[in-house]
Order: C-alpha cells, then structure tokens, then sequence
C-alpha cells in the first residue's frame, strides 16, 4: 500500500507541477515534466509550435497562453487519478 501512495504522491506533485510551469516555467522545467511523446489533444487549435510532441510543444503552447493573458494561473478543481496516467481538471484565470 505505501508504494501507491508514494506513486500517487509523486503522479499529484508532477500534475500540481505542470500546471504552474504552464503560468511561468522555461524548457528546461518542461523537460523534467513531460514526456517526449506527450500530446496536447487540444493544439489542433494553436499555432503549429505548439501542433507537435514533447516538452517543446507544450512549452509553445505556455507561451502563446501566456503572451495572449497576464496573470495567467491554473486554479486545480479535480485529481490526480491514480497512475499510470494521472489526470486531473483545473481552471485558467488571467487579467
């Protein structure tokens, strides 16, 4: 049981960590966060940077967000699920 709960720590502290790295984080902490193969099922409707896989996709997409709203900032609603895809649901607000 302790192993679960250390896996779901871990899945709960990458989610909550995605999600301020979107507000203000670089490549680099893209890169320790998400997976090479990752994809983004909503940047169909971004720019091409951000139509690709991996951390540099994702990071794309956090600097089109970013460059369209200031005080950009995910409130988290729901989540993690458990591994081995943890999801969860969070809320953008921005000025």
């Amino acid at each position: 049981m302790s192993e679960q709960l250390a896996a779901l720590a871990g899945a709960k502290e990458v989610c909550v960590r995605s999600l301020q790295i979107m507000a203000a984080g670089d490549l680099k902490d893209f890169e320790a966060v998400i997976h090479p193969e990752a994809v983004n099922r909503e940047a169909v409707a971004e720019p091409g940077a951000s139509r690709g896989r991996g951390p540099e996709a994702f990071h794309a997409t956090a600097l089109w967000l970013r460059g369209a709203f200031s005080g950009l900032r995910w409130e988290r609603q729901t989540g993690p699920s458990p591994p081995p895809n943890p999801t969860g649901s969070a809320s953008p607000t921005a000025r």
